[in-house]
């Protein structure tokens, strides 16, 4: 940054003295120039200052940026993160769902089954109900015969 040029008391009186004022040595020449010399230097003392402020700000842009961008690659990390295990749910899900589709399959088979040894079961138990009911028939007619045998006997 340059030196700021010092302005001499002198000149600052002459610029804050009325023109109607002014002394014989001064003329209008003379304060238009040291007028136009304390612009240039009010102005170079502006620019300086503006400079620096946009200098100032675009190194915060550059760290809010760089702040920014690190704080967008941790949420993108989460959401790729978030993404790929909710495509691993979703896919246990549809396995889960062909695993309990398969499931009901089999258990439609089983109930089928069921009902077929039901019917098998009560087949047999008819066929032994018979069964059971023929050697009835003939262990009364034992009994019958035995009971006439030993009525005779004594």
């Amino acid at each position: 940054m340059k030196r700021k040029k010092k302005i001499s008391k002198r000149r600052l009186v002459a610029v804050a003295r009325p023109l109607e004022k002014l002394g014989k040595k001064e003329t209008v020449a003379h304060y238009n120039a040291i007028l136009i010399e304390a612009l240039r230097s009010d102005m170079k003392q502006v620019m300086e200052s503006v400079t620096a402020r946009i200098d100032g700000f675009g190194q915060e842009l550059r760290e809010f940026r760089k702040e920014t961008n690190e704080r967008f690659g941790v949420l993108e990390a989460a959401v790729r993160h978030n993404s790929d295990v909710l495509e691993e749910h979703g896919n246990q899900l549809k396995e889960h769902g062909n695993q309990l589709k398969e499931q009901g399959n089999d258990i439609k088979e089983l109930k089928v089954a069921v009902a077929r040894l039901d019917e098998n079961m009560h087949a047999m138990e008819g066929r032994l109900s018979e069964k059971i009911d023929g050697h009835t028939t003939r262990l009364d007619d034992h009994e019958g015969r035995i009971t006439a045998l030993e009525t005779t006997r004594q």
